[in-house]
């Protein structure tokens, strides 16, 4: 479900980065970023890239050793549960 964050700090980040080992790299390896964040990258001015030099946090594609079969892949495709939407909530800091 949809969540919407009661808190700017700290938003879970999961999956490591590009200078983790290969048993952090997964979703349920997470941590917690911190206001010291955004003073590493502050958006000015606005950009499509975020974070370039936190090794920290990356990006991984992963893909099954064997391909699914069609059903397969339409069961699961297919499966999503109906997005929840909630009323904006101010931030605390």
């Amino acid at each position: 479900p949809l969540l919407v964050p009661r808190v700017l700090y700290p938003r879970a980040v999961r999956g490591g980065g590009w200078d983790k080992s290969a048993e952090d790299c997964r979703s349920a390896a997470k941590e917690g970023s911190t206001e010291d964040w955004i003073a590493q990258d502050p958006q000015v001015p606005v950009s499509i890239w975020y974070l370039t030099d936190a090794l920290h946090v990356g990006f991984r594609v992963v893909r099954p050793l064997v391909e699914p079969s069609q059903e397969e892949k339409e069961k699961f495709w297919e499966y999503s549960e109906p997005i929840q939407k909630e009323r904006p909530i101010p931030l605390d800091r």
